[in-house]
């Protein structure tokens, strides 16, 4: 499902191709002589809209040469509409003289596509959780790891594949210099019942349930979230974890690793829940670069489906 490549730009090299879910990656390098000293930036337009409009700053072995191999272009994005095909136009914001340039525009044609695989199955990795989309079973309990036989304290427990990103994302976190902690991660159908009931006793059911799940509609039941921490940095579990050090690595960083920040700031008419910066939700790495390098805020958004605002 590779597009035809029709380049503009004679001293670069761009592709514009799609993948079988109907996600388009834009690779290559594109650069004027008189430029090599300045990043480059792109502008990807779908039919008529520009969706992105990236820094080039990835590998490029072709530009090595020059001293500048970070200066590649690798954006990976969701198409526009699934119901048409779409022109895809690649344009230079800052090449040359400072005009803007054409380097590709090509055709691609994601009908009949879907975002993941599978989005309603309990047991996948990319299952759409919200308060339209209970766990199918509710009860639901999927096979667990231990956070600490991956030298993560706390007695936190996760799905593998999700244990050993967070692995690693701490692991990024430490070499920043930042320290990241698990602090809730899998909630079985019963404690996340308890919980739920706590909040509502406490702020009235409306209050509570802009920020607690029922049972049967969490995402920690799925044993792909994880609530995080800064030990020493304060602000556990509330908003103002956004802005410390680990707040803002982990809002940058936590794609490269398959997670998103699941219920983001401003969109609690589609997520349902207040902005949670320490939620983390494992999708899979190439799910959440596209939501990264698209601009998705919301896994709702990524997959095409309505707003979940209430039960």
């Amino acid at each position: 499902m590779t597009a035809s490549v029709i380049t503009y730009d004679p001293e670069g090299a761009l592709r514009v191709s799609m993948n079988g879910n109907g996600s388009i990656n834009v690779t290559g390098y594109a650069f004027d002589r008189s430029d090599l000293g300045s990043p480059i930036q792109v502008g990807v337009f779908q039919s008529g809209t520009l969706t992105a409009a990236p820094v080039a700053s990835a590998a490029s072995p072709e530009m090595a040469p020059y001293g500048l191999g970070n200066r590649g272009v690798d954006v990976r994005l969701p198409p526009i509409t699934r119901s048409a095909p779409i022109s895809v136009c690649v344009i230079g914001l800052n090449i040359g003289t400072g005009s803007n340039q054409w380097l590709v525009c090509t055709d691609v044609d994601p009908r009949g596509t879907r975002p993941v695989d599978d989005q309603t199955s309990a047991g996948s990795l990319t299952v759409l959780v919200n308060k339209r989309t209970p766990l199918n079973p509710r009860q639901y309990a999927p096979p667990l790891w231990p956070m600490s036989a991956l030298g993560l304290g706390g007695g936190e427990m996760l799905r593998p594949e999700a244990a050993v990103a967070m692995r690693d994302l701490a692991g990024e976190a430490g070499r920043w210099g930042i320290p990241l902690a698990a602090t809730s991660g899998y909630r079985s159908f019963t404690s996340q019942a308890a919980i739920h009931d706590r909040f509502v006793r406490q702020l009235g059911r409306d209050a509570a349930e802009a920020i607690s799940a029922r049972p049967g509609y969490s995402e920690h039941q799925t044993g792909l979230a994880i609530d995080v921490s800064s030990p020493g940095a304060g602000c556990d579990l509330v908003e103002c974890f956004g802005s410390t050090a680990a707040g803002r690595f982990v809002a940058d960083h936590a794609w490269q690793f398959g997670f998103i920040v699941r219920y983001p700031q401003g969109y609690t008419g589609i997520t349902g829940y207040d902005y949670e910066p320490w939620h983390l939700r494992y999708v899979g790495r190439d799910v959440a670069r596209e939501m990264h390098d698209g601009g998705v805020a919301t896994y709702e958004q990524y997959l095409g489906l309505p707003a979940a605002p209430g039960y």
